[in-house]
C-alpha cells in the first residue's frame, strides 16, 4: 500500500511538472511572437525587449537566438549579432539562417570576401527559396563591389528565377548589366522595376546615369527630378540636375536646380 501511493506520487509530480514545463513553453512562444510582430513593424527595441523576455523563459531553440540576431542586426549592434549566431548554431549546428545572417553582417562591415563565403554557405545549407533568393541577391551585390560582374550575373539571374518582381534585385541586375556594358539589357530591366513599383526611388537615379551617359539630357533631368521628388531632401539629384543644365548652357534652369538642392 506504502509503495502503490509513493508510485501515484511519483506520477502526480510527473504531470505537475510536465504541465509546468508545457506553460512555460507557452509562455515563451507568446513573448516570441510578440516580438516577431514588433520588430515586423520596426519596433526593433520593443522586439529586443520582449525576445530577451522569451530567452529568459527558454533558451533551447536556435529560433529565439537568430531573432534576437536579427534584431541586433537591424539596430546595428553586430557583435551581438555574432554572439547570438553562435549560440544558435550550439543547438543547430547546420542552421542556414546563420550563415545568411553572418553574411549579412559581413556585407554592412565591408568584408565581402567573407559575405561571399558565408552566403555560399547558406546557399549550399538550404532548399528554402526565401533563403536562397537573399543569398543570392546579397552575394551577387557582394560580387559585383569586388568588380567580379560575370558570377555576380549568375548569383542575380538565379535570383530572379525565384522571384522576378523583386525591386531591390532588378536594380541590382540592371547596374550588373551594365558593367557588362550589355546596355540593352539594363535599360529592360530597369524599366521592369518602374513598372513593378514606379515609387521605388533608387531606379530613377540609375535611369538618370544611363541617360546621361547616352546624351538623352531630358531624359536624364526627368529621371533625377523624380528621384528627387521620391527622396525629399536629397540634394544630390538636384546637383545632377544643374550639371545637365550647365553643360547645355541653360543657366537659368541651373540656378533653379542649384536653389532647390
Amino acid at each position: 500500500m506504502i509503495l502503490r501511493n509513493k508510485n501515484l506520487a511519483s506520477i502526480l509530480v510527473g504531470i505537475f511538472l510536465l504541465s509546468a514545463i508545457s506553460v512555460i513553453g507557452q509562455q515563451a512562444e507568446d513573448f516570441y511572437r510578440q516580438s516577431l510582430d514588433y520588430a515586423s513593424k520596426g519596433a526593433y527595441q520593443q522586439a529586443l525587449i520582449t525576445i530577451n523576455r522569451t530567452l529568459s523563459i527558454d533558451s533551447s531553440h536556435a529560433e529565439y537566438f537568430l531573432h534576437r540576431a536579427e534584431i541586433n542586426y537591424s539596430l546595428g549592434n553586430y557583435d551581438k549579432t555574432i554572439r547570438d549566431c553562435y549560440s544558435a548554431l550550439s543547438i543547430n549546428p547546420q542552421h542556414p539562417k546563420v550563415y545568411l545572417i553572418r553574411g549579412n553582417v559581413c556585407g554592412v562591415t565591408e568584408s565581402y570576401g567573407g559575405a561571399i563565403l558565408f552566403y555560399g554557405k547558406c546557399i549550399n545549407a538550404t532548399d528554402d527559396n526565401d533563403l536562397l533568393f537573399e543569398a543570392h541577391l546579397n552575394r551577387g551585390k557582394a560580387l559585383n563591389i569586388l568588380n567580379r560582374y560575370a558570377d555576380a550575373l549568375k548569383d542575380l539571374q538565379q535570383a530572379y528565377t525565384i522571384n522576378s518582381s523583386s525591386v531591390e534585385l532588378l536594380l541590382a541586375l540592371s547596374e550588373t548589366y551594365l558593367h557588362l556594358h550589355q546596355n540593352e539589357m539594363a535599360l529592360k530591366t530597369l524599366n521592369k522595376a518602374i513598372e513593378e513599383d514606379p515609387q521605388y526611388a533608387p531606379v530613377y537615379d540609375l535611369l538618370g546615369e544611363i541617360a546621361y551617359a547616352g546624351h538623352d539630357f531630358p531624359k536624364a533631368v526627368s529621371a533625377y527630378e523624380k528621384y528627387a521628388q521620391l527622396t525629399p531632401g536629397n540634394t544630390s539629384a538636384y546637383n545632377k540636375v544643374a550639371v545637365i543644365h550647365l553643360e547645355n548652357q541653360q543657366y537659368e534652369k541651373a540656378i533653379q536646380s542649384l536653389n532647390a538642392a
